[in-house]
């Protein structure tokens, strides 16, 4: 019986440990704290959460707050997002110990976007007469 508790109390601390990976459809998403918004259409707010109670404490504040990060980019991905507007992430634990980032985004889809004043299309280099002779 002691060794199923044992097996139990493992799986509860494993899976109190939030360590979110970048999927694939994440790494896609656009993350920053100034977006420029305009035509991109509005899916909702996510929240990204990284550490936990049972083993928070023992991952670096760098670590909690890109696992958040993560978190948060691959919720905006499930729900089509191409950008996500970032809050600053907000740190939590206990007893003078940090176990918990998150973070708070604005979840945007800007495929339709148009490019802004200041970007300007690359243009190939004019052809030569002596790139042609070669």
């Amino acid at each position: 019986m002691s060794f199923r508790f044992s097996m139990l109390a493992a799986a509860v601390l494993l899976t109190g440990c939030a360590t979110s990976a970048l999927n694939a459809a994440g790494s896609r998403v656009v993350a920053a704290p100034n977006i420029n918004t305009d035509g991109c259409k509005y899916l909702g707010t996510v929240i990204g959460q990284g550490g936990g109670a049972f083993g928070g404490g023992y991952i670096s504040n760098d670590q909690l707050m890109q696992y958040a990060m993560n978190d948060a980019q691959n919720k905006a991905a499930a729900l089509g997002a191409t950008h996500l507007q970032t809050t600053a992430p907000q740190l939590g634990g206990a007893n003078g110990t940090t176990t918990t980032a998150t973070v708070t985004a604005t979840a945007f889809n800007c495929t339709n976007q148009a490019p802004s004043e200041d970007a300007q299309p690359v243009v190939a280099p004019a052809a030569t007469a002596s790139d042609s002779a070669q």
